[in-house]
């Protein structure tokens, strides 16, 4: 029994091998013609700087790949002679082709809707809070009065030259009659006074366990300034809902910016499981749709808000 056994596990674990030596046969013996349109390619990669990654980092010319698979890499004159008559050449000129980016923590949902939406992104330029100032006058005065300026600051304060974020009066001067709320890193609300006056926030609100409301030294007031979603999240609760056409938009416009950056793997830990069902029907339309050019690994979140009282 146990020999009858072992001879089943060897079959199965040399059958996938085996399909591999007969495709490799086939494939080289029709290096002299073309290859069958079974067999062949959809793309070649070729001229090109293919860094490998392997064992010896090798460096290699040209790649072949067939169903979004790699199925060859190695010198142009190797894998092009893989080409059948539907295969597509891309002749690289010498550029670069790297492995795929795996971002192993991003808010890919968040990223792509704040994508459309007001934004002071990470980059080279350093920021001030008179340009920030600029951007929510900007979109306050092509947004409806009443309606909510919402969007994402700075990753970090490093990136603003005055080392701080515009106070609620400074944002009440470029947009006195729109509600404002941006949000820096997820831990970090600014809100203007008709934002915090919506959420109930005055100066006679005391801080949250776990948060805190940052108040002006001298008059006591809330100066806009709101650390951790304990003291944040009452006025990011106000801000208006996404619907499904919203999302499926974002998962689209996040999948584009991360391939536009080498990124085709991400880690989402976005959202709380009250939000998560309708992410994963974002994710699946998209995928319906074969419109997925990155894989997202979601996880679940869960707020510490949610616990707050326990």
């Amino acid at each position: 029994m146990s020999n009858v056994t072992s001879g089943k596990a060897a079959a199965v674990r040399w059958s996938r091998p085996l399909a591999l030596v007969l495709l490799c046969v086939l494939l080289t013996s029709c290096t002299r013609t073309k290859t069958p349109p079974a067999l062949a390619p959809d793309w070649i990669l070729h001229h090109g700087k293919v860094f490998t990654v392997d064992r010896d980092f090798r460096i290699a010319q040209a790649v072949a790949v067939k169903d979004d698979e790699f199925v060859a890499v190695g010198s142009d004159e190797e894998v092009l002679a893989l080409a059948g008559d539907r295969t597509r050449l891309m002749d690289l000129e010498g550029k670069a082709v790297l492995p795929g980016i795996i971002d192993s923590h991003v808010h890919a949902l968040s990223y792509g809707l704040n994508a459309s939406r007001l934004t002071f992104a990470v980059t080279p330029v350093i920021h001030t809070v008179e340009s920030m100032l600029q951007v929510v006058k900007t979109k306050a005065q092509a947004a409806p009065k009443g309606s909510w300026i919402a969007g994402r600051g700075p990753f970090s304060l490093d990136f603003v030259r005055e080392g701080r974020l515009p106070t609620r009066w400074e944002l009440d001067q470029v947009a006195p009659d729109h509600p404002v709320y941006i949000n820096m890193q997820g831990h970090v609300g600014l809100a203007n006074s008709l934002a915090l006056k919506l959420a109930g926030i005055t100066r006679n609100t005391p801080d949250p366990k776990g948060g805190k409301i940052v108040r002006d030294p001298k008059s006591g007031e809330p100066n806009g300034l709101l650390l951790e979603e304990f003291a944040w999240g009452p006025v990011a609760r106000l801000l208006p809902q996404f619907g499904r056409s919203d999302l499926v938009e974002a998962v689209r416009t996040a999948n584009r910016l991360f391939n536009e950056a080498g990124i085709t793997s991400v880690v989402d830990p976005d959202g709380g499981v009250e939000e998560s069902r309708d992410k994963m029907d974002a994710l699946e339309e998209v995928w319906r749709n074969k419109e997925m050019t990155a894989r997202w690994h979601v996880l679940y979140r869960f707020r510490g808000t949610a616990f707050a009282d326990k």
